[in-house]
């Protein structure tokens, strides 16, 4: 194993429902402290968030570093506003300027540098950096949980544009009858079509599937055909050889995969190997890319340097 450098990132992922905050060596790819969870208030509203958010940040700070932040969208990442309107989650966030407004409640000691990227697209990075996606030139990345994420990947870097990816490289949006895909294979949509009150969760749903309700099987297979029948034809034309599926529903990946693998002939599709931490790992790589060079092994294209040594 490589040694330690002295280097240090702080990176957070931050979802619909918690943010999960810790410190990586990009050296070693090591997580360097447990990672903290921190539950989000459910419609809270703005100072509650980012009071929620200054916590879990707050808990991994030792000495300045650079903050590496991962963000579900729609969100301006350059410039680090939320954009989140009307997916009932973090909504209070929108058009806040979380650069300032997170620096001003961390203090100016407590970081140098804070960048922000797509969550899928972190949790992407990260698996093909170290994961399921590792030796995939082409990799389609996507996150189920309480939404629906997605990433596409030449290499390891972003497509966002152009004729073979949705726009934005976002999967959530794109019609299906008469709704959006995100409204039906997220853990919302799983419960409603199971039809199970707001005691449920997916993780016990699962469970009921894998001690024989049928119901409940059914319903994982038509969110897994569903998922494909939409990822089809941009797996045809991104030309993509892994799919690599993340979040917390997949771990019912044993009721996913098989419909999932019919709907994806012609790309491998497989579970994230770190489904919690690939979004942490992978903010970590995004701080530390030089996007005009090579790293120093040659094998991967605009890797971080200090990975490859």
């Amino acid at each position: 194993m490589a040694e330690r450098s002295d280097r240090r990132i702080r990176v957070a992922d931050i979802g619909g429902t918690h943010v999960t905050a810790a410190t990586v060596d990009p050296l070693t790819g090591e997580l360097l402290d447990e990672p903290v969870r921190t539950e989000l208030p459910l419609d809270g509203e703005r100072e509650a968030l980012l009071d929620a958010l200054v916590s879990a940040l707050a808990a991994t700070a030792e000495t300045p570093t650079d903050w590496s932040l991962a963000f579900p969208g729609p969100f301006d990442y350059e410039r680090g506003i939320p954009r989140i309107e009307g997916l009932a989650k973090l909504d209070a966030l929108y058009g806040v300027d979380l650069r300032a407004a997170l620096g001003e409640r961390l203090g100016p000691s407590s970081g140098q540098r804070m960048v922000f990227l797509n969550d899928a697209h972190a949790f992407g990075l990260g698996e093909w950096w170290t994961g399921s996606a590792q030796g995939y030139r082409r990799v389609i990345a996507v996150t189920l949980g309480t939404g629906l994420g997605s990433a596409f990947l030449d290499d390891g870097e972003r497509v966002a544009r152009g004729p073979s990816v949705p726009p934005d490289g976002w999967l959530y949006h794109l019609p299906v009858a008469d709704t959006i895909l995100d409204e039906l294979v997220s853990s919302r949509g799983i419960l409603r079509r199971y039809g199970a009150d707001d005691a449920v969760s997916v993780r016990e749903l699962a469970e009921r599937a894998r001690s024989g309700d049928r119901t409940a099987a059914t319903v994982f297979a038509e969110t897994a055909r569903l998922l494909g029948d939409a990822l089809t034809p941009w797996v045809e034309r991104f030309g993509a050889t892994c799919v690599v599926v993340g979040g917390s529903i997949a771990n019912a990946w044993d009721l996913l995969a098989p419909s999932l693998d019919v709907a994806t002939t012609g790309a491998q599709s497989v579970r994230a190997r770190h489904i919690e931490h690939a979004p942490l790992l992978g903010a970590a790589v995004y701080a530390e890319r030089i996007p005009e060079a090579r790293c120093n092994c040659g094998a991967h294209r605009r890797a971080p340097r200090s990975w490859c040594t």
